[in-house]
Order: structure tokens, then sequence, then C-alpha cells
């Protein structure tokens, strides 16, 4: 048996919703971990304790 278009839809959109907060909190995430990074890595490089290499 098949479920009908209704319960069909009503699935989708649930299932819609929940994707879309999954991408939105893996974007947060990332923002987070560029942010820490960014707070424990400028420190350092401003006091000499971490190099740069240039190419």
């Amino acid at each position: 048996m098949l479920p009908d278009n209704e319960s069909i839809n009503r699935f989708t959109n649930i299932i819609r919703r929940i994707e879309e907060k999954r991408l939105i909190n893996a974007v947060q995430i990332r923002t987070i971990e560029i942010e820490k990074l960014h707070d424990t890595l400028l420190p350092k490089l401003m006091r000499g304790e971490v190099r740069v290499k240039i190419a």
C-alpha cells in the first residue's frame, strides 16, 4: 500500500523543515569554529608565537 498524497505532502514538509534547520545549524557551527580559530590564532600571531610562511 502507498500513502495518500496528503500524507506524503505532510511528511515532505516535515522533512523539508528538518533539513532546513540542519543546514542552518551546520552554517552556525562552521561560523563558530572559524571565530574560535580567529580568537585563538590572532593573539598568537600578534605575539609572534606563530609564524606564517609567505610563498
